[in-house]
């Protein structure tokens, strides 16, 4: 088990990196919009370390896509859909 003080930090640092992959979304090359875009969408499928099991993936994924909307990555990828699209 974590100590909590550990898992703090550990949460730190997923939102400090989610944050630094939403500000490349807001680049000018399509190229590093896209790789940000990848990026995310791996978190979003439970990608912070490679898990053990499939149960593991699952609840790992569902926290990340938790952490990722309340970051505002919805709202994110939305807006660059619609501007992908046109």
């Amino acid at each position: 088990m974590i100590p909590f003080h550990s898992q703090f930090f550990l949460f730190c640092l997923q939102i400090t990196m989610i944050q630094l992959l939403l500000d490349k979304t807001e680049v000018a090359l399509k190229e590093d919009r896209l790789g940000a875009m990848r990026g995310l969408l791996y978190i979003a499928q439970g990608c912070w370390l490679e898990c053990q099991c499939d149960s593991e993936c699952f609840k790992n994924s569902t926290a990340n896509v938790e952490l990722l909307y309340s970051q505002g990555v919805f709202a994110t990828f939305v807006e660059l859909l619609n501007l992908e699209m046109e």
